[in-house]
């Protein structure tokens, strides 16, 4: 099936999928492939998991979406599941990660403007090798020169420090820094993770100084690196977090956590969403936030320990990087990955690769059984490529 109707953005496998079972997809020829990527960490909870969907079919039998003029009970118990699992005190649902972003964004210069209303200077930092995001705001924030070709003038507003280098951050941060966004493990740049030490530190000044400290967690929240969310394992007090992805289960739902700090930025119309909050997404939010106990937290921190050091074992494997089941891989330089992508979608597995590593992103149901079958067929690809 030709995409000849869509716009050429993103080069699509000519792999046609129709349906999904379990942590398997079904493409038109009803061939199943093990799904190591789960739409990019959306569907967390892989398919036809039949409880959320009863409550989805239930949903559909009363409303999908009403307006944020009235009131609707899925969208405030989703908010009253994110505030109690993770200590934040409001919450703004909107679409996306990228708009989750944005609101944090709009909300970081909006609160420097209050402070200093004289002053158009503000600034934000970001972290080299970060993705936040395709918008334009977002965009400027991504510091990866790659996506700011054609759109260098939006940058008049960003600082790009270098990973993990306190001393490039002490020498770049300034008294006009409202913000300092960081992805504590970034996916897109390969699955490499900031050093707690250097977030301790990070997190430690921008208290000392008024700088909100703002974690993207769009990618590394709701349940996939082991706990519902990595700044948890971090021992820091964020100001405002982001997250999307996997928060309800394939649907679109995004939401900005706002701490005790800036809770109370916005106020009446300075922000809004036509979609965020809708209420089929947020009665999905509401089971996964629900599925993901503290044991289920503990069992994907388990098996993505167990599935690293499977992987470390491997031939012509340099690095295994990540952590619960966001895991990075670097191979020996012998390895195509446009070949081992196609290899293993041969032997019924699909992953992704990005910027010459490989990313793994299983729905967190996966099982040992699935896990050890990816693994025998990668060591039986690695060792023929040898």
């Amino acid at each position: 099936m030709k995409e000849e109707y869509i716009v050429d953005v993103y080069h699509a496998n000519p792999l046609h999928l129709e349906s999904g079972k379990g942590n398997h997809v079904m493409d038109n020829n009803m061939i199943s492939y093990l799904d190591m990527t789960s739409g990019v960490g959306v569907c967390s909870l892989g398919y036809q998991n039949q409880e959320l969907l009863s409550l989805q079919r239930e949903q559909l039998g009363k409303l999908t979406h009403v307006s944020n003029a009235y009131s609707n009970s899925q969208k405030q118990e989703c908010a009253k599941l994110l505030c109690k699992r993770s200590g934040c005190k409001k919450v703004f649902f909107c679409n996306s990660g990228a708009e989750a972003n944005e609101a944090a964004l709009k909300a970081a210069i909006l609160k420097y403007k209050r402070k200093y209303p004289n002053c158009w200077q503000w600034s934000v930092i970001s972290i080299e090798g970060s993705f936040h995001g395709r918008t334009l705001a977002t965009l400027a924030l991504t510091a990866q020169a790659d996506y700011h070709k054609g759109y260098e003038e939006l940058l008049t507003h960003n600082i790009y420090c270098k990973k993990n280098d306190i001393g490039d951050f002490y020498s770049k941060v300034n008294q006009n820094v409202c913000a300092v966004f960081l992805e504590l493990i970034q996916g897109e740049a390969g699955v490499y993770e900031l050093e707690k030490s250097y977030v301790k530190e990070i997190s430690e000044y921008c208290k000392k100084n008024d700088i909100l400290l703002i974690i993207d967690e769009v990618q590394t929240g709701i349940g996939r690196c082991g706990s519902l969310f990595l700044y948890q394992q971090y021992n820091i007090h964020p100001d405002i977090v982001s997250c999307a992805k996997g928060l309800a289960a394939g649907l679109v739902l995004g939401a900005t956590l706002f701490f005790h700090s800036t809770a109370d930025i916005f106020h009446y119309k300075e922000h809004g969403s036509t979609f965020g909050g809708n209420v089929l997404s947020c009665t999905s939010a509401c089971y996964v936030l629900r599925y993901l106990t503290d044991d289920r937290l503990d069992d994907i921190a388990e098996k993505g320990r167990y599935m690293r050091e499977k992987l470390k074992q491997l031939n012509m494997i340099e690095e295994v990087r990540g952590d619960g089941l966001m895991i990075g891989i670097s191979f020996h330089e012998k390895v195509c990955l446009d070949q081992l992508q196609n290899d293993l979608k041969n032997r019924n597995i699909l992953v992704l690769y990005t910027r010459k590593q490989l990313r793994l992103l299983p729905p967190l149901t996966i099982s040992y059984k699935e896990i050890n079958y990816f693994i025998k067929s990668l060591k039986e690809l690695l060792i023929s490529y040898n």
